[in-house]
């Protein structure tokens, strides 16, 4: 779409306020993108694939400008073409030109000269900016997020033996009961009082006190069961992490 003498005039006034930017922060991918889109709209390839290359290659995660470039490479190598037709024919009219004189020119001879170098240059590619390699940003993307992954997978295992080794187990171990007898520990230190059960068939309770180590009170119940009753040391205190044993002693309460 043709541009009006407003637009353009508006496009080449922001053009120069980013570029005045890009003077302090040459490195900016957000105003080199924002070139590059203006010089696009305003026809000039070239200069925005070289912005949106730039941009891209400070800042690899931006996909917008890798897009970019890729939209504008078939207007680029349309361009070329046109160039190279355009060129071949300006040669072709040099080399009559030449023909017809009987002594040509040292003038002559050394711009034909420089135009084939210019010819065979671009067809070789020399000023053709490169595309960015996605495949190798692709895999630098992944091999990040891997890091990551294996940095909270550390983390989680530190924060896990921290754990282990602040709030240990202790194990109660009961002997005595008859067997499906049910069994309570209360256990715990000043207002704080937990409550633990278990049956004979289990013969264990096992405490993870999550407070730091130290000696805490446990006490425990009288346990009917089978017409017997039994019990055992109702007060006694324990430290974190070890194992205590309890034994009930059980008598007929018929008696």
């Amino acid at each position: 779409m043709e541009l009006n003498n407003n637009e353009k005039k508006r496009l080449n006034d922001d053009l120069k306020k980013i570029e005045k930017n890009l003077v302090s922060d040459p490195h900016n991918s957000k105003f080199l993108y924002e070139k590059g889109v203006i010089l696009e709209k305003l026809g000039n390839y070239h200069s925005a694939y070289t912005a949106y290359s730039m941009a891209h290659t400070y800042d690899p995660d931006m996909v917008m400008a890798s897009d970019k470039m890729i939209v504008i490479e078939p207007k680029l190598d349309e361009i070329r073409k046109n160039e190279y037709k355009s060129l071949g024919e300006f040669l072709d009219r040099e080399k009559k030109s030449e023909k017809s004189l009987v002594r040509p020119s040292s003038y002559g001879h050394s711009k034909k000269s420089l135009l084939s170098d210019y010819t065979i240059e671009n067809y070789r590619g020399y000023n053709k900016p490169k595309r960015p390699n996605f495949d190798r940003r692709f895999y630098r993307v992944r091999r990040r997020r891997l890091r990551s992954l294996i940095y909270i997978i550390i983390i989680i295992a530190i924060i896990g033996i921290a754990i282990w080794y602040m709030f240990p187990a202790t194990t109660f171990v009961e002997t005595g009961l008859p067997n499906g007898a049910q069994w309570t520990i209360s256990y715990g230190q000043g207002s704080i009082t937990t409550y633990s059960i278990a049956t004979t068939t289990l013969k264990s309770i096992t405490v993870y006190l999550f407070r730091f180590n130290g000696a805490y009170v446990y006490a425990t119940g009288a346990v009917t069961a089978l017409g017997e009753y039994c019990s055992t040391t109702i007060l006694g205190v324990f430290n974190s992490g070890t194992t205590v044993n309890l034994h009930y002693t059980c008598f007929n309460d018929s008696i």
